[in-house]
Order: structure tokens, then C-alpha cells, then sequence
């Protein structure tokens, strides 16, 4: 019995296939009338900014002893943190007495980075030309990527593995090092 229950789990998918919440309520009437339905009433998702990202709602809700429910990730459905980061649910729960008597909670799930998205360069060469006259400390090649993870999984660290030397005339000079 919780006004506000809050979750998480990550994108990767053995991970979120294995997740689940269980929420619960309690109705004081007797017999049929204190069992509860739970359905999912509304889903907003948003991504890391906030914005809202439409048709974006992959949770299944199902109803266990008449007093508690269990949330999954659905059957076919895929988490994608940098897609949508956060999902707020609305669940609707509705005795069986007649009339019918219901309430809602709130449910937050955030979507935990994995490592999952390669850099990307900013150029897929990056070339420069330095005057013979300058010593290696004189001149400098600004490079680029990017990364779509966040946090440590988004951060780039940079290394020469090799480099390629041309003369004048467009000949490869051998044995170049950095």
C-alpha cells in the first residue's frame, strides 16, 4: 500500500527480462468485493531532457492474488535508455464491489546506461599538414567523437594507434612513428 513506488533496471536485456515490480493495495470490505484489479491507466516516457517520447509504453501489469500486482517488461517489448530514460505510470486499481470504488498510484521507472553504443568519429579521416620547419610541439590536429552512453559508458579517451607519413610526391614514408 504505497501512494508512490519507484524502480529500476537496466537496458540491457537479460537484465530487464529478469525485472519485475510487485506493488500492492488493500480494500477493507469483505469476500469479492476487497478483491483488486490493476491496470496500467496511463504511461508517460521521457527521455535524459524531459521530453516526452509518444507511443512508447513496453510494461505489462498483472494482477496476482487480488491484492497485489506484478510490472514486466511486456513480450516483445525493448528498453532503451537512450530512447526513453524515464517511464511514469499511472495504475488504476478498481475493487470488484458493485459499484465499482477505485484509487491510483504512481509508478517511476528509470531506465539504468549500459554500455552499449560504439563512439562516433566526427570525420572518418583527419588529416594535417605541418611545415618541416616546426618541432612536434608546435602544431596540434584537433580530433572528435562522439558518444551517445551517459555518464563513464559516454566518456571517450583517445589513443594513436598508428599514422601515415606522405612525401611531397605522394609516396608513403616508411617506418613513420608518431
Amino acid at each position: 500500500d504505497s501512494s508512490h513506488y519507484e524502480s529500476s533496471t537496466s537496458e540491457i536485456e537479460a537484465a530487464y527480462r529478469a525485472w519485475s515490480l510487485q506493488i500492492g493495495a488493500s480494500d477493507i470490505d469483505k469476500g469479492e468485493n476487497s478483491r483488486l484489479d490493476f491496470s496500467i491507466e496511463l504511461a508517460v516516457a521521457t527521455d535524459e531532457d524531459g521530453n516526452v517520447v509518444p507511443f512508447n509504453q513496453p510494461f505489462h501489469i498483472a494482477s496476482n492474488d487480488g491484492k497485489t500486482a506484478t510490472i514486466t517488461v511486456g513480450t516483445g517489448q525493448t528498453l532503451d535508455r537512450e530512447v526513453v530514460e524515464k517511464y511514469e505510470l499511472t495504475i488504476l486499481i478498481k475493487d470488484r464491489g458493485n459499484p465499482h470504488m477505485e484509487t491510483t498510484t504512481a509508478v517511476s521507472i528509470t531506465v539504468e546506461d549500459a554500455n552499449d553504443n560504439k563512439p562516433i568519429a566526427t570525420s572518418s579521416v583527419f588529416r594535417a599538414s605541418v611545415s618541416e620547419s616546426l618541432s612536434y610541439q608546435e602544431w596540434s590536429l584537433q580530433i572528435g567523437a562522439t558518444d551517445i552512453d551517459k555518464g563513464d559508458n559516454g566518456k571517450l579517451h583517445y589513443s594513436m594507434l598508428y599514422t601515415t607519413a606522405i612525401d611531397e610526391n605522394r609516396v608513403v614514408v616508411p617506418n613513420n612513428q608518431p
